[in-house]
């Protein structure tokens, strides 16, 4: 009985947390749903909706640990909580990524991406931010090559295209120097 009170607790406090996310109350919403875990810790779905909740408050570490731990305890007959799970994994590596590259941490911003990869090979975002850290880091030859994937995925992409331009255009300058 007292199971089916702290379950019932944690469907209540889940409730309350979307509410408060969609209202952009993002702390209040983390701290109902810590609530709701701490009721019904075997709950996959309460560890992704607080994982989203890191995630959109930049606690990359955070978010990471929670879709990992959903990953660890859903079933194979939970399919679509597997999908999300991943799917959320990969758009936290690719933030965080984006978070890494504006603090000029461009090399992590690499490592990050490329977790990404290794699981999405068909999101021509993951390829075109993997190249904007490379072409930093004035590794312009993976640049290229990034670069070239996100067309290969999408041609007529406009951010992959410009890209392209600048960075024949600063491989053409380094030639010319030589």
């Amino acid at each position: 009985m007292l199971l089916q009170k702290m379950v019932a607790q944690a469907q209540q406090a889940r409730q309350d947390a979307g509410f408060l996310a969609v209202q952009g109350k993002l702390q209040h919403a983390l701290q109902r749903i810590n609530y709701a875990i701490e009721n019904d810790p075997l709950d996959p779905s309460l560890f992704l909706f607080r994982g989203t909740m890191y995630r959109r408050l930049q606690e990359f570490d955070g978010a990471v640990e929670d879709f990992l731990k959903v990953l660890d305890m859903v079933t194979e007959d939970q399919e679509d909580m597997v999908r999300q799970a991943q799917r959320q994994l990969l758009l936290t590596y690719n933030d965080f990524a984006v978070h890494c590259y504006r603090q000029g941490a461009y090399q992590e911003g690499v490592l990050l991406l490329n977790k990404a990869l290794r699981d999405e090979q068909q999101e021509k975002g993951l390829y075109i931010n993997r190249g904007d850290c490379f072409f930093q880091l004035g590794n312009l030859a993976f640049a290229e090559a990034d670069y070239q994937q996100a067309l290969a995925l999408s041609p007529q992409d406009e951010g992959a295209n410009t890209r392209m331009g600048l960075l024949q255009e600063k491989m053409g300058f380094c030639e010319q120097r030589r």
